[in-house]
C-alpha cells in the first residue's frame, strides 16, 4: 500500500514541498475550503465535469501553499488564476490543472496514482511515500 508522498506546489515561480509526515491535517483543511457547508466528498469536487469552483480551489491550494512555507492569501491566490484567464494565457490554464491534480494527490493518494499522477511526482523527486506517511527511497517499499 503506498502512502503519502512529498508534494511539490509552484507559486509564481517557486517551488514549496509538501511532507509527507503529517499531510492528515493538511488533508482535512483542504477538504474543507473544497467542500464548505455543502457536505459531500471533496474528492468528488475536484473529479467533476468542469472541475471545482475557483473560489474552493483558491482557497484549497493556498492552505497548501501555506502549508509548506508560503506567505500567500487565498485572495491572491484566486486573483492569479483570474489573471491568467483574463490573459487567455494557456500556461495559467496549465497551472490551474496542475492544481487540481495536487489537490487529487493531496486528498487521495491512490485516486492520483490510479491517474498516473503520483509516478511522474515521485520520479521526479526519486522517493515514494509509505503508508504511515513517512517518505522512502523509490523502490524500497
Amino acid at each position: 500500500m503506498r502512502g503519502f508522498s512529498p508534494i511539490t506546489l509552484t507559486w509564481k515561480g517557486q517551488d514549496y514541498v509538501v511532507p509527507a509526515k503529517g499531510q492528515l491535517l493538511l488533508v482535512a483543511q483542504v477538504e474543507d475550503a473544497l467542500i464548505g457547508r455543502g457536505g459531500g466528498q471533496a474528492v468528488d469536487v475536484l473529479l467533476r465535469p468542469g472541475g471545482p469552483p475557483f473560489t474552493r480551489l483558491a482557497a484549497a491550494y493556498g492552505a497548501a501553499l501555506r502549508y509548506a512555507g508560503a506567505k500567500v492569501s487565498d485572495e491572491e491566490v484566486y486573483l492569479e488564476m483570474h489573471e491568467g484567464i483574463a490573459r487567455q494565457d494557456v500556461n495559467a490554464m496549465a497551472a490551474i490543472q496542475a492544481a487540481v491534480m495536487e489537490m487529487i494527490m493531496l486528498i487521495s493518494p491512490p485516486i492520483g496514482f490510479q491517474m498516473g499522477y503520483g509516478d511522474r511526482e515521485e520520479e521526479a523527486n526519486g522517493e515514494e511515500g509509505d503508508a504511515s506517511g513517512e517518505s522512502c527511497p523509490a523502490g524500497a517499499e
